[in-house]
């Protein structure tokens, strides 16, 4: 099977396998699908990978303030709510005097309000400027990290491939 859709196939099945890779399932890939399976695990590649996730993340939060013109702040504060219980009523058949108990009880919620703040549109732009170079050199150290790891593990043997790849997880 080594048809141009050979790794289309592989991916499912190490997906699904995850946690479960073998070093049969290594023997079975050629060396350029050990090396990007392998690599593209590596705990510092994946920790990069989260770091360009953030920073993606805070250039749209700051496209969309830019756009809308404002952000929403959330105002909370602890409001207390009285829950109903049971009331239960006795009579004193000396002196006829009622006497009554309520289980009620007092809790508190959170509640909260969304309240627009004009944006300062130099700021927002100086922090997506920021952002996104901080953006462009992670993603610079991501590729040189996965090219060198690359590199390194397509030259390696399907066991010492697998050996490096249970070291770095």
């Amino acid at each position: 099977m080594n048809s141009p859709l050979r790794p289309l196939f592989l991916v499912p099945m190490l997906v699904l396998a995850g946690c479960f890779t073998t070093l049969s399932s290594f023997e079975q890939m050629t060396p350029t699908e050990r090396a990007a399976y392998a690599c593209k695990r590596h705990q510092n590649i994946r920790a990069l990978d989260r770091e360009i996730d953030r920073y993606s993340d805070q250039l749209l939060d700051i496209e969309t303030a830019l756009s809308a013109g404002y952000r929403v702040h959330e105002s909370c504060k602890s409001t207390p709510v009285v829950v109903p219980g049971t009331v239960t009523c006795t009579t004193d058949a000396g002196s006829g005097k009622t006497t009554c108990t309520d289980t009620s009880y007092t809790t508190y919620e959170q509640v909260c309000e969304e309240i627009p703040v004009a944006i300062d549109y130099r700021l927002e732009k100086d922090k997506k400027a920021d952002a996104s170079a901080k953006l462009q050199v992670a993603m610079g150290r991501r590729q040189d990290k996965y090219d060198k790891c690359y590199a390194a593990v397509k030259s390696m043997s399907p066991a010492q491939a697998f050996a490096f790849f249970k070291s770095v997880k």
